[in-house]
């Protein structure tokens, strides 16, 4: 998917050219992306990347050099943040801890007093709907930290928000936690059919709850796209090798469409993100659970020969850390092997092993 350098009149969110500056340095530079109603998109990136200061101008709490900020077909450039109808979910919870869970998601609903009982009425749906129903009395110090994002996501979600912003929601918990909210953000949000924007650093929540990703480097958007794409198919190796792992293998050079030379073997790769000229010098990338990897025997054409340095045992896999011994210097690759086939294969330090690369699962990049 390309990045979308003009404004689509049906995005519900609609961010165009958006510049920030601290002083001398530029947190964003001309940032244009959209997302249509009902879409959660995760915006992904290393810390300092601008991925929180887009949120920040999305929602108010920072103003923009340049650009605009259109939500709802309704421009709010120069909106507070009170007058955007968003509602923030911030890492840190936010809560007010002299307020009861009920109290906390009620607070800037309507409290006069002909509006109590609909408050009330909405306080009980909300806090229903995030499984904390018994908890209304209870106050947050004596909530677990999952409990206390929930009434967190409960208040964002009173005033009927039109777009839900997550300021890296799941940070501050526990791995078994995370993994069980993030499961339970994402069907809360596709049952409520809300508009989401999420900031995340972490590559498997952005993988695993957006229906797009849109990932960051030095203040621009490198590449957007559905989870898989970003994943299968990454437009540079920034961006290869920050989601997940990769392998790259330098020193190969391009023979011909598709074809590569690398220490006198020939690879084959499927993608090339950007046009490359025959002769070139370029970078292949696989990732470690696509080696195709056998013990002992001697390497066909197609294959090399490397011995294995070291086993990291991971439960359901292991990862092998191989030497390429037919390469000049010597270039250490990564395989990840499903438990099932490490079992088979019975590896240990120093075996020597045959490699090799699926076409389907090789990229060719310029070399750096």
């Amino acid at each position: 998917m390309t990045i979308r350098n003009s404004i689509e009149p049906a995005a519900y969110l609609e961010v165009h050219g958006i510049t920030k500056r601290y002083g001398r340095f530029t947190a964003l530079n001309g940032v244009s992306f959209t997302v249509e109603r009902g879409e959660f998109v995760s915006v992904l990136g290393p810390s300092g990347c601008g991925k929180t200061t887009i949120l920040r101008v999305v929602s108010g709490l920072e103003r923009q050099e340049q650009g605009a900020v259109r939500i709802a077909g309704r421009d709010v450039s120069a909106l507070p943040t009170a007058r955007r109808n968003v509602g923030i979910v911030f890492q840190s919870y936010a809560l007010f801890p002299n307020l009861t869970a009920a109290q906390n998601v009620a607070y800037g609903l309507n409290a006069s007093a002909g509006a109590r009982e609909a408050t009330a009425r909405r306080v009980t749906e909300l806090l229903r709907l995030v499984g904390l129903e018994g908890k209304r009395s209870t106050y947050p110090s004596q909530l677990s930290g999952g409990q206390q994002q929930r009434v967190a996501l409960a208040r964002a979600m009173a005033l009927s928000p039109d777009i839900l912003l997550l300021d890296e929601p799941l940070s501050a918990l526990d791995a078994q936690v995370r993994l069980r909210l993030r499961g339970e953000i994402k069907e809360l949000q596709r049952r409520l059919g809300v508009t989401a924007m999420m900031v995340t650093h972490d590559q498997e929540e952005a993988l695993t709850m957006a229906d797009r990703i849109l990932v960051m480097d030095h203040g621009v958007v490198v590449q957007q796209g559905v989870p898989r794409e970003i994943y299968e198919a990454p437009a540079n190796p920034f961006v290869a090798a920050f989601i997940g792992s990769m392998n790259f293998l330098t020193g190969a050079q391009k023979l011909g469409e598709g074809f590569f030379e690398l220490n006198g073997r020939r690879v084959q790769a499927a993608r090339e993100p950007q046009p490359l000229a025959v002769g070139q010098k370029v970078s292949l990338g696989i990732r470690p659970e696509d080696v195709d990897l056998d013990k002992g025997g001697l390497a066909r054409e197609e294959q090399f020969q490397a011995r294995v340095s070291r086993l990291e045992y991971r439960g359901p896999s292991t990862r092998v850390t191989l030497v390429l011994t037919q390469t000049h210097p010597e270039t250490r690759i990564e395989a990840d092997l499903p438990a099932a086939r490490a079992r088979v294969l019975g590896l240990a330090p120093g075996d020597a092993v045959r490699l090799e690369f699926p076409a389907g699962r090789v990229s060719a990049y310029a070399a750096a």
